[in-house]
């Protein structure tokens, strides 16, 4: 019953991904605050990115090293991205073993079919994503674009232009919260692409609303037990800044 709740929410707020909170949505959301509570993530990032040191396996059950194998065609008329991820154990303080999944993520261009880019991360999501390139999401080609989001989930791949460039930037699935995703951004430079730090490290949620003309990006989370907070981030000058946050008090007796 929660997630049907939640369906109806992000049906109602989040169609074409551009509706605000000052919208018709508004209402609806605070009339079920309690199931969006239930299942969105805080807008406090996850603070568990500590190094540690994977201890690899040397076999997997079924013999081989990667898990997945996924290829996307579909998310640029530029760029084909290929995914592999694997898993390994790592160490805990408890003297236990657990498993911790990576992902590599090789980025082709269609041209020239020449590789250009490698990227190489933990994440915290891979035994059970990466499997089908039909979960991902481009605002570039249009594929997915206005699928339903659900939990802040717009996709294990998504590309976009996040800097208001004109170029095709990716972002990849990190890691599976409470009700949030948390995602990577690389964006493009010169011939390659680059981590962004200030979207992967302090945005961290993908944006339900992206506006070009004003250069901003908004997320939208949960904050404490009876808030929901508005951010919105603003690049200028090739610097990002927070510009506006506000915490929407849903309780019945608050406007």
């Amino acid at each position: 019953m929660r997630k049907f709740i939640f369906l109806l929410l992000f049906i109602s707020c989040q169609k074409n991904n551009t509706a605000t909170l000052e919208g018709p949505a508004w209402p609806f959301l605070k009339a079920n605050f309690a199931a969006f509570m239930l299942t969105h993530h805080s807008c406090n990032k996850a603070s568990d990115r500590a190094p540690r040191k994977p201890i690899p396996l040397e076999i997997d059950t079924k013999g081989k090293p990667y898990l997945t194998f996924v290829t996307y065609n579909q998310l640029s008329d530029t760029f084909k991205f290929v995914v592999k991820s694997y898993r390994q154990l790592y160490k805990g303080e408890s003297g236990n073993y657990a498993p911790i999944d990576s992902l590599i993520l090789f980025i082709y261009s269609k041209y020239s079919h020449q590789l250009i880019k490698v990227i190489k991360t933990d994440v915290g999501v891979i035994f059970d994503d990466y499997y089908s390139s039909a979960k991902s999401r481009s605002y570039s080609t249009g594929y997915n674009q206005n699928q339903q989001v659900l939990e802040n989930y717009y996709g294990d791949l998504v590309v976009a232009d996040l800097n208001f460039d004109g170029k095709e930037d990716v972002a990849f699935l990190y890691e599976r919260a409470n009700g949030g995703e948390i995602y990577e951004y690389y964006v493009q430079t010169g011939t390659t692409f680059k981590r962004e730090p200030y979207l992967s490290d302090s945005i961290t949620y993908f944006p339900h609303s992206i506006n070009a003309q004003n250069k901003t990006l908004t997320t939208l989370t949960r904050s404490g037990a009876f808030y929901i907070a508005e951010a919105t981030y603003r690049l200028k000058k090739n610097k990002w800044t927070q510009i506006n946050y506000i915490e929407h008090d849903v309780r019945d007796d608050k406007n």
